[in-house]
């Protein structure tokens, strides 16, 4: 037997447990950097007035017929096209305003699930 390559094995389980724990350091990191909330991400704290003005924008919450959100743009389905006011919206969208048949996408500086939130809590 061999006794120099004996004494190196607590050195290189030591140093295997060390890049474990290293690993799973950095994976932890990651995940708490990725559950930011929205306001460390850059977005405009939403507050009811501005829902409301949207409600308004959309024809009212009588006219919204659906609120969902699609990769941070919000969808909204409403039921008469014509009540809406697409410039106003056009005003405060970060991201143009995309119009398909009833159903309108935009992309605001606020949380899109927060305002899909507080529209439905009118509802």
């Amino acid at each position: 037997m061999e006794t120099g390559t004996f004494n190196l094995m607590p050195f290189i389980f030591i140093g295997l447990g060390l890049l474990v724990i290293v690993a799973i350091i950095i994976v932890i990191i990651g995940v708490k950097a990725h559950k930011k909330n929205a306001n460390e991400k850059g977005f405009i704290k939403v507050d009811q007035q501005f829902v409301d003005q949207l409600i308004g924008y959309y024809g009212g919450i009588e006219n919204i017929i659906n609120v969902a959100v699609d990769n941070a743009r919000l969808t909204i389905e409403v039921k008469n096209l014509q009540l809406v006011d697409l410039e106003s919206i056009r005003a405060n969208s970060n991201g143009g305003v995309f119009v398909k048949f009833n159903t309108i996408k935009t992309l605001y500086k606020m949380d899109s699930s927060a305002i899909k939130h507080m529209i439905e809590v009118k509802r």
